[in-house]
């Protein structure tokens, strides 16, 4: 995206070149995705005198507590807020855009919907945020796959690992989809279960 970038660059005094300055001062911003890049553009957006931010997520809010029974291994789902999110924004979550408004080529309005757990609009809840600058941090889709994913063959399907570790084995690998990649799990203590985690969350991966 351009907003981030842009501030880094004045930041360190270098020139923007050619674009076009992307300011928050005195202005509604809407940021759309709720993750570190969404968090990014709350405290940039503050740091340049911004009248309003608020925060759209389409995912539902998370527990104020994880339920360590269900999320272990993986990383505990929880509310987490930010210190740019504590500055004042506000956060508003299962919650879709569905078109912008304005005039003479500038956005004035996002019209939005509530959404049900399988992210489908409920009917009634439409509402109007105002909006005269929208930052799009929503999350990546994929890796890139031109470069060194392309160069090594890697297939961009979700690995899936297919070799449980044998017990009291030191460092167990586990195949995955992607031919030239082998994960290796590091703890001799790890279940099946936890070794397979490991390799999806990229604890020890060697090409």
């Amino acid at each position: 995206m351009d907003f981030l970038p842009q501030q880094n660059r004045r930041v360190s005094s270098e020139p923007l070149g050619v674009a076009a300055d992307i300011l928050a001062e005195g202005k509604h911003v809407v940021v759309i995705g709720g993750g570190d890049t969404g968090s990014d553009c709350i405290g940039t957006s503050f740091r340049q005198g911004a009248k309003s931010v608020t925060q759209l997520e389409i995912m539902p809010a998370p527990p104020e507590h994880e339920n360590k029974g269900i999320t272990w291994p993986n990383w505990p789902l929880k509310m987490r807020t930010s210190s740019s999110q504590a500055e004042g924004a506000k956060r508003e979550f299962a919650v879709l855009t569905q078109k912008f408004s304005g005039e003479n080529g500038k956005v004035q309005k996002l019209h939005c919907v509530q959404v049900d757990d399988k992210f489908k609009p409920i009917a009634g809840t439409e509402f109007e945020l105002d909006a005269e600058l929208v930052l799009l941090a929503m999350g990546f889709v994929h890796p890139v796959h031109e470069g060194m994913l392309k160069n090594l063959g890697v297939d961009p399907r979700p690995a899936r690992a297919t070799s449980a570790p044998t017990r009291m084995t030191t460092r167990p690998r586990c195949p995955t989809c992607f031919p030239p990649v082998t994960c290796a799990v590091a703890s001799r203590w790890w279940s099946g279960r936890s070794a397979r985690a490991g390799c999806a969350r990229g604890r020890s991966i060697n090409i």
